[in-house]
């Protein structure tokens, strides 16, 4: 104690004045038996003084304090929790603290704290009021044999009492609730004292008492965490963090959380209100938790918030509180990894259905080329004003249009033939502005307009022209009632890469063509998918879905970059990117063949014909044999090889041979039979573009695309057989 009771304090101060007194006049007595009888009196009142200071100390009721839950005194008699255990613990703060959370969670705490002397000990109990906001503490000092055995039974702190040969003779309940057994006087200490599993003890102190010693010691057990105290360390975590039941309801979240989800995150709220799970509930997710015992998960969620797609992922881990399980789980931000994986996804989709739409292309190119060539066959017999020439005409002009279509798959593929030349874009959007008006109608106005320094570029004008008027045409189709066209092309000049969407267009010099509607605009749902083929918002039969996707195709395998922007109710604008080129002598660029009426294509000489294609062998060796020539066919590069080295005698003048094939493709097998060749012409023919092959070892042959008419097909030959070196 640092301080003495009031009473007992003026009692002992008396009692050692009196005493000096009458010391002083015995000695002047000179009385011997008077002096005893003083001394008598005075132990006397020495042992009063004792008796009235040790019963300050031990009252009848306990001394309370009433605190708040930061340990603060609200309520209480003279001097504070801290300065009452100073002389008997080096941190008294950290002490009231760990009570303090024992009891948050508990409802209660005791512990005994001993004098460095180990001559007194005092016994502090802290008491959860209501709200878990104030504290009630009591104490009682500790120093009389005659008290200890009461006051240790009624704490939660394990003592016992051990005779001198270490045998127990007396332990409190709580010191045999922590051994698990009521500890019997017969009983060594040393098994006695062997702590349950998962338990561990230490000693606190040891007071001897001549026969026997009384042992305060503090057994641990390993726990979790108070729902307080984890609920406190999730509200300063820097990161988003919540506190959920097994059911998915959440019991706490920190601020940072609810800024993450957008909307304030509440206690009581269902995480399936806040978050909507990629596949199955949420709810079921927990359940998988815990039915694995809490192991950790993680799980991507997207946040309903009825904004654009937003994405969180969740690590969960399981808590064990009591009987029951509590859920952490943690957020981060995992919108871009959504959106990069959704774009690499469609890159996938997009590279497979060009695959898919390149082979379907080359299959019906093969398929159109065997209906042209025997409807041309046909036509042969059957002149104008026959009964059957209008039927053959209907299936010429249908395969055409099939021809077409097809070249919009390979244009999508990016395996489309292209011709590419230097072209003067305001010279070709003059020429095409007649055909475009044409195509928008009455109620709809187009405006081109002409900027400055608008650079030459290199494309294919036919191909250009087609994304022009695809472009004019979607734009015409998002007006119905009416509305003006802006199609302006003018130069731009990029200092600095532009980084959009996603793509990075190197700096440097472009022309710019934009395409400006005033319509309807597009939905943002619909803006990320319009350049997928056969998606179209039109109505059933008013489009096939090829026609963006067609100038999406184009742009890139020019060269160039397209995008597009799109507000509901405003408008939507596509814009081109091609690449400048320095302007150099106009270019011959290569046409599709055309026969003049007076023109002789028959000839004279040995082809040799390589095609898988029956219908296609069959169509091209009927029309080459009646031109004149003699024909040898072929179904595979293998069988070629074969019939050239069986026949010393067959030197072909020409060899017709298709380029996709199974086995050895068209390049590889002429290649190889180079020599037998001797300097035969060779033309290469297919369903795929020009660029699907590499015809760097055949400089001198030519190309000939499917679907090909019967009157294309002679004159290619016949002009490589005339062709001078």
């Amino acid at each position: 104690m640092s301080e003495l009771p009031l009473l007992s304090r003026g009692l002992a101060g008396a009692v050692l004045g009196i005493s000096l007194v009458l010391t002083l006049w015995l000695v002047q007595q000179d009385g011997v038996a008077v002096l005893l009888t003083v001394a008598a009196v005075a132990a006397l009142l020495m042992l009063l003084a004792e008796t009235v200071w040790k019963r300050a100390r031990t009252p009848a009721d306990l001394t309370v304090v009433l605190t708040d839950a930061g340990g603060a005194v609200v309520a209480a008699p003279p001097g504070t929790l801290l300065e009452l255990l100073a002389p008997y613990c080096v941190e008294p703060a950290l002490d009231l603290f760990q009570m303090v959370r024992d009891a948050r969670e508990y409802g209660a705490r005791s512990r005994l704290f001993v004098s460095d002397r180990q001559d007194e000990a005092l016994c502090l109990t802290v008491t959860r009021l209501e709200g878990a906001k104030r504290f009630r503490w009591n104490w009682v000092y500790v120093d009389q044999p005659d008290q200890h055995r009461s006051l240790l039974s009624r704490m939660d702190l394990p003592a016992a009492e051990v005779d001198k040969a270490g045998r127990v003779i007396w332990a409190n309940p709580a010191a045999q609730d922590c051994l698990g057994q009521v500890v019997p006087p017969s009983l060594d200490i040393g098994e006695s004292f062997a702590p349950q599993p998962g338990q561990d003890w230490r000693l606190l102190s040891r007071k001897d008492s001549g026969s026997h010693a009384t042992l305060m010691f503090e057994a641990t057990t390993a726990r979790a965490p108070s729902v307080f105290e984890i609920d406190d360390l999730l509200s300063r975590l820097p990161i988003p963090v919540a506190r959920i039941s097994a059911t998915g309801e959440i019991i706490s979240a920190n601020a940072i959380t609810s800024d993450l989800i957008g909307q304030p995150i509440e206690p009581g709220m269902m995480l399936d209100s806040v978050l909507e799970g990629m596949g199955p509930p949420l709810s079921q997710r927990l359940a998988k938790l815990t039915a694995r015992d809490g192991r950790p998960l993680t799980e991507v969620a997207r946040i309903r918030n009825g904004v654009a797609d937003r994405f969180v992922q969740l690590n969960l881990l399981g808590l064990r509180m009591g009987e029951d399980m509590t859920i952490l789980m943690s957020l981060s931000d995992a919108t871009e990894l959504k959106t990069m994986e959704a774009q690499f996804v469609q890159s996938q989709k997009m590279q497979a259905v060009g695959q898919l739409a390149g082979g379907v292309a080359h299959d019906f190119n093969n398929l159109l080329t065997a209906i042209s060539g025997h409807c041309d066959l046909l036509l042969m017999r059957h002149r104008v004003g026959d009964s059957d020439y209008s039927d053959l005409m209907q299936v010429r002009e249908n395969t055409n249009r099939a021809a077409a279509l097809v070249r919009q798959l390979l244009a999508f593929s990016r395996k489309q033939t292209l011709q590419p030349t230097q072209l003067d874009l305001w010279d070709t959007l003059g020429d095409l502005s007649h055909l475009l008006n044409r195509l928008i109608g009455a109620n709809v106005t187009l405006d081109i307009r002409k900027g400055e320094d608008i650079p030459t570029v290199r494309v294919d004008e036919r191909q250009f022209e087609q994304v022009v008027m695809n472009l004019v045409v979607n734009a015409r189709d998002a007006m119905p009632d009416g509305g003006l066209i802006t199609l302006n092309a003018r130069g731009r000049t990029l200092v600095n890469p532009l980084r959009r969407d996603k793509v990075t267009v190197p700096a440097g010099d472009y022309a710019l063509i934009e395409v400006k509607d005033t319509g309807q605009g597009i939905a943002p749902d619909d803006l990320r998918k319009i350049f997928e083929p056969f998606f179209t918002t039109k109505g059933p039969g008013r489009g096939t879905g090829l026609g963006l996707s067609t100038v999406y195709g184009i742009v890139k395998q020019s060269g160039g970059y397209v995008f597009v922007d799109s507000h509901l109710g405003e408008g939507t604008t596509f814009s081109l990117y091609l690449p400048a080129v320095v302007k150099t002598a106009p270019e011959l660029v290569p046409r599709a063949p055309v026969i003049e009426p007076s023109r002789d294509v028959t000839g004279r000489g040995v082809i040799l014909l390589v095609e898988d294609e029956v219908p296609v062998r069959t169509f091209a060796k009927r029309a080459l044999e009646m031109r004149g020539y003699e024909v040898i066919e072929a179904g595979t590069g293998e069988d070629a090889l074969e019939l050239l080295k069986a026949s010393v005698e067959l030197h072909p003048d020409i060899v017709l041979s298709d380029v996709v094939m199974p086995g050895m493709d068209g390049p590889s097998w002429v290649r190889e039979a180079d020599t037998r060749l001797d300097g035969a012409r060779v033309i290469f023919m297919s369903g795929y573009a020009e660029d699907a092959f590499d015809g760097t070892d055949h400089p001198g042959s030519a190309y000939l695309a499917k679907p090909f008419s019967l009157n294309q097909l002679v004159l290619t030959v016949k002009e490589q057989l005339e062709r001078v070196d």
